[in-house]
């Protein structure tokens, strides 16, 4: 589709000004780009120029190549392609498209976005697909974190079951309500059990060193607010 296409479509007054105003009440991005092998894009919204860190649509289709494939973070090209494909195959589905991937921004920064999308016929250019996007980088992140959170703590269990047979005493406790949810081992001290206080386990082995200094530092060590903050 060539650049004549483009620009006739941007500026007949029959098609694009309804499109341009409704699109500029969106508080998203939205961008419309023809479904054939160029993924040329026809339309942007000023939300599409701020998600990319442009000031201008020149800024943004020179950033951008202005293609749909441009929009995207270069290792994220293939399977965003493929799961478009998927959900267009998928006969049964009849909803918009959806897509997470990354895009980088003017400075250089990376973000992720989500698009929805959806195949529409435009009388005299063809098929085209109209997008919505945002910007989801913290939820994402927030996502990242919570599932690096799980893997370290099904890490650390996996660790304290391996070695709990093994150890004189090895404990699981909720720092936050101040309890032990899980003995295992052997109990030096017949003190530790599941439910028992943290801070009445702790004074009692800290009775039990012989050495002020010793125990000085068991104490520092075992308050529960610093354990809370590692």
């Amino acid at each position: 589709m060539d650049n004549s296409m483009t620009e006739n479509f941007l500026q007949n007054p029959q098609t694009i000004s309804a499109v341009k105003w409704i699109a500029e009440q969106i508080p998203g991005g939205f961008f419309i780009y023809f479904a054939d092998a160029s993924q040329k894009i026809l339309y942007v919204n000023s939300a599409m120029l701020r998600i990319f860190g442009c000031q201008t649509k020149q800024e943004f289709y020179s950033l951008t190549g202005g293609t749909f494939t441009g929009l995207i973070h270069p290792q994220d090209i293939d399977s965003v392609q493929l799961s478009i494909e998927e959900q267009i195959a998928d006969k049964a589905n009849q909803n918009f498209d959806y897509v997470e991937y990354r895009i980088i921004r003017k400075d250089g920064s990376v973000r992720w976005v989500d698009g929805y999308g959806h195949l529409a016929q435009f009388p005299g250019y063809g098929d085209a697909y109209y997008v919505f996007i945002s910007d989801i980088t913290e939820k994402h992140y927030i996502q990242e974190e919570n599932t690096r959170r799980v893997n370290v703590y099904q890490g650390m269990l996996a660790q304290f079951n391996a070695m709990a047979d093994d150890s004189l005493t090895v404990t699981r406790s909720n720092l936050t309500k101040g309890i032990i949810e899980e003995v295992r081992g052997c109990d030096l001290y017949s003190t530790d059990y599941a439910g028992g206080r943290i801070s009445e386990m702790a004074k009692i082995r800290s009775e039990s060193f012989l050495i002020q200094g010793d125990r000085e530092r068991y104490e520092e060590t075992f308050q529960l607010d610093k354990l809370i903050d590692l």
